[in-house]
């Protein structure tokens, strides 16, 4: 699935974090496949881009904005729903640290 900068998915169905009890969107990265975990509501400092499902697809894609993405995200002269992008819910969550199983090196 082809993600590009400004695009908007149809409503993405949303599930509530186990441990804050925020609204979290659940996306498969576009390269790796692992599932990550995301704010429901797009805002002007996040960097991922959700698409829709694929076919086959059990979750919407992800992935992250590119240097020249983020310039354009910047402009004000642009629409404010090409600059809204989503964070990643570990960076928000309060207890993010609690999921976190590996050690790292």
């Amino acid at each position: 699935m082809n993600l590009t900068a400004g695009e908007q998915p149809d409503r993405l169905p949303s599930s509530n974090c186990r441990s804050c009890n925020a609204e979290v969107i659940w996306a498969l990265h576009n390269v790796t496949r692992r599932p990550m975990i995301f704010d429901s509501i797009p805002t002007f400092e996040g960097i991922w881009l959700l698409a829709s499902r694929a076919l086959g697809d059990k979750a919407p894609t992800a992935r992250a904005q590119t240097v020249e993405e983020r310039e354009v995200r910047d402009d004000p002269q642009k629409p404010t729903e090409d600059r809204l992008r989503y964070v990643a819910h570990h960076a928000t969550c309060p207890h993010a640290k609690e999921w976190r199983t590996r050690e790292r090196k």
